[in-house]
């Protein structure tokens, strides 16, 4: 797990797999130095909170992310991502350039190429999921809370006249 975020992670040094394989990996491969993954880096940690908040189940969304310097590291590289893809001989590589946004959902990678936006992103990523039990629940609690919020507004003005 990250520091900063409850969405489970890699952390560059030991990453911590998940269990069990999780419905959508969700990756990026960067390089330090490069200037696009500079201006993602803060846009990523904010697509990591929006899915530890969606997906509270850690097996269900793994978020990975790769340095390019440890591309080939056994440890932390593209290689741990090998067990979740369905053909032995398929590989999470490098696609363009960096930083090269990529998914592995039913056992099979693609690549985002379309603009480096959160909403962009985000909508990509989760083509095909449902939210999970708990997310539903919080949002319908949350919209009963403005309901209600609405309702007394609405009772108050109407004594006063307005």
């Amino acid at each position: 797990m990250n520091e900063n975020s409850d969405v489970p992670t890699n952390n560059e040094k030991k990453i911590v797999m998940p269990t069990k394989t999780p419905e959508l990996v969700v990756g990026k491969i960067y390089a330090e130095w490069c200037g696009h993954c500079k201006t993602l880096k803060p846009k990523w940690k904010i697509i990591q909170k929006k899915l530890a908040m969606r997906y509270p189940d850690v097996q269900k969304v793994f978020v990975y992310k790769v340095e390019e310097s440890n591309m080939d590291n056994s440890e932390n590289g593209l290689d741990k991502l090998t067990p979740y893809l369905a053909h032995g001989s398929e590989k999470v590589e490098l696609n363009g350039g960096y930083p090269t946004i990529f998914k592995i959902k039913n056992g099979k990678v693609s690549y985002f190429e379309g603009p480096r936006e959160i909403e962009h992103i985000m909508d990509w990523a989760l083509e095909g999921m449902q939210k999970s039990k708990n997310a539903i629940a919080r949002t319908r609690r949350r919209g009963s809370k403005r309901s209600n919020r609405r309702k007394t507004h609405n009772k108050k003005s109407r004594r006063n006249g307005k």
